[in-house]
């Protein structure tokens, strides 16, 4: 007795359409959500001169599977460093001012939601 096996090489080729699929809506969902963050954040964060908020940026490759949304220091016009985490977390002489964090726990859950639907979505058994 013996069993015959067919269409393994189309199974396989979908196999492989669904993971690049998959993944594409993975990066579309991690690069909404950077933007997100970001949007969140300079919506948070407190304003001076306006320098902060326009330090708020996002780094990663475009369409990739990790981002960072991040508030870029430097230099003061009297040459000492400012760090975006002296407002952030604040210093012994100023009380914290969190813009990035709040920001990046108010996208959490969208972003598990939308996880959740991706594989939801594209089980199939």
């Amino acid at each position: 007795m013996s069993i015959k096996i067919t269409g393994m090489e189309k199974t396989l080729l979908d196999i492989k359409k669904y993971t690049l699929e998959q993944e594409e809506l993975f990066k579309k969902a991690v690069d909404e959500t950077a933007k997100e963050v970001k949007a969140n954040a300079k919506s948070r964060v407190p304003v001076d001169t306006g320098q902060l908020k326009k330090d708020i940026k996002i780094k990663g490759k475009n369409k990739g599977l990790v981002k960072y949304v991040y508030a870029k220091g430097r230099k003061k016009p009297n040459g000492k460093f400012f760090s975006p985490n002296f407002v952030e977390s604040g210093t012994p002489h100023a009380s914290a001012q969190p813009f990035l964090k709040p920001a990046g726990k108010k996208a959490e859950s969208g972003f598990n939601n939308k996880v959740e639907k991706i594989v939801d979505r594209n089980v199939v058994i």
